[in-house]
């Protein structure tokens, strides 16, 4: 998938690194005594997207990608507003004779495709919304960056970072030895999901 971002917050200064793509199969690591500590290995990714002062001054990220999905439609371009304060996102995605427009809000959220009218999301899909922006991967990032604590890192063989939160996994990553992530997910046994192209861009402050 490629990608564009724009980033909302207070200044302007250079841009944060980031990137998203496809599922894909990863081989499973070895089981390895990891090579530095969990501290260490989130410096490296942050460095490595754009610095831990730029992801922690960032509040709104704005995403723009083409997606290429092996079900119909198989190219796609969608638009996702990201506030990584509160769950809050708004996203639209458009093909030759598909769209698809949703948000979050909450505890409120709607969906339309096409030319139907706007429904309300249910409270089970809203909780399903709210669960996938609590483990939003640009909101771990920023989190990260401020040193939340309520957030944990562990450092597993060479290259996989696992981001903790009240004892349960939140993110993984899996690092290249800059220190940028290849593969990331939520899921401990998910196959992960591709990280990039990643692409350099200005963003407000």
């Amino acid at each position: 998938m490629n990608t564009k971002f724009s980033l909302f917050t207070r200044r302007i200064r250079p841009g944060l690194i980031v990137g998203l793509a496809l599922v894909v199969s990863a081989a499973a690591q070895p089981e390895t005594e990891p090579t530095e500590s969990g501290e260490a290995r989130t410096d490296r990714l942050l460095s490595a997207v754009g610095s831990r002062a730029a992801w922690s001054r960032t509040n709104i990220l704005i995403v723009e990608a083409t997606h290429f999905s092996l079900a119909a439609p198989s190219t796609y371009n969608n638009r996702i507003v990201n506030d990584l304060t509160r769950p809050r996102v708004r996203s639209e995605a458009h093909a030759p004779g598909w769209d698809r427009w949703a948000t979050i809000d909450g505890d409120t959220g709607t969906y339309r495709r096409d030319n139907e009218a706007v429904i309300e999301r249910d409270a089970e899909r809203i909780a399903s919304d709210n669960n996938w922006w609590s483990a939003n991967l640009y909101r771990t990032l920023r989190r990260l960056a401020m040193n939340d604590p309520d957030l944990t890192s562990h450092a597993i063989g060479v290259d996989r970072l696992e981001i903790f939160q009240e004892g349960k996994l939140l993110n993984w990553f899996r690092l290249n030895e800059d220190g940028v992530p290849v593969l990331y997910g939520t899921d401990p046994d998910s196959a992960g999901t591709i990280f990039g192209p990643l692409r350099s861009l200005c963003y407000l402050l």
